[in-house]
């Protein structure tokens, strides 16, 4: 997954090289720009599936359309995770944040994030109407995940409770199961590592880990992978990712 967005996101720079920042810790990095937002999104969605694909053999075995739906659910609340946990490691110190695999935001970033967008538009209200937003959702999740901090196989079971989400869980029938299924399997898989690593206590760390996910989950200002109602509504008329 990881090598198919940073692949992904460098091709689609067409020829273009990300600004060198001698402070940033990792190359690669750049700021974050209007018209990569939907191209770089559309990356994540389809590499989201494909993990899906090789992580869980009940996923490949639904059809196209069950498989859609289960990664237009799962696609926010993963995003987000991602995102935070990637900020809390290469930006601890800072309200520094990643729009996508390869580009970060911040309030320098912000100030020419739209310097390559068509569109006509009032800047100085589509800047601080991004800015809320991002105030109102990642922010407050970096936090939690300095708080929390997740090790990379809590981090990856994270992962797989996302794809594997509360709303399928309000399904009827066999992708209700599936979800059942599948997240009771990760919890194992949690509880046996903790075993192996003589953490008797487990069950309080399985405790902070939902709570972080379900935390997440309420502070989300998207649904289904697009924007709730009211912020599309906002971006629209403001002219901006009209593309998506």
């Amino acid at each position: 997954l990881c090598m198919i967005r940073k692949t992904g996101e460098f091709g689609i720079l067409k020829g273009r090289a990300f600004p060198i920042y001698s402070t940033l810790p990792c190359a690669g990095l750049g700021p974050a720009s209007y018209a990569r937002v939907v191209p770089n999104a559309k990356i994540l969605y389809k590499g989201l599936t494909d993990f899906a694909n090789s992580a869980f053999e009940d996923f490949r075995q639904l059809d196209a359309e069950i498989k859609a739906y289960i990664i237009s659910t799962s696609y926010q609340l993963f995003y987000v995770l991602d995102g935070a946990y990637r900020a809390v490691h290469y930006f601890p110190h800072d309200n520094t944040l990643f729009l996508s695999y390869t580009c970060y935001i911040n309030r320098e970033a912000l100030a020419t994030f739209l310097d390559d967008c068509p569109h006509e538009l009032n800047r100085k209200d589509a800047i601080g109407e991004i800015e809320k937003n991002i105030n109102g959702s990642e922010r407050p999740t970096k936090k939690l995940f300095k708080k929390v901090k997740p090790l990379d196989k809590e981090f990856l079971g994270l992962l797989g409770l996302a794809i594997w989400n509360n709303e399928l869980l309000t399904m009827n029938g066999k992708l209700e199961n599936l979800a059942l299924i599948n997240r009771e399997a990760i919890l194992k898989e949690l509880q046996t590592m903790y075993k192996h690593e003589g953490k008797m206590d487990y069950a309080t760390r399985l405790g902070e880990l939902l709570c972080l996910l379900v935390n997440i989950e309420v502070r989300l200002p998207e649904k289904n992978g697009v924007p709730a109602k009211e912020d599309l509504e906002v971006y629209r008329l403001m002219n901006l990712f009209n593309e998506a």
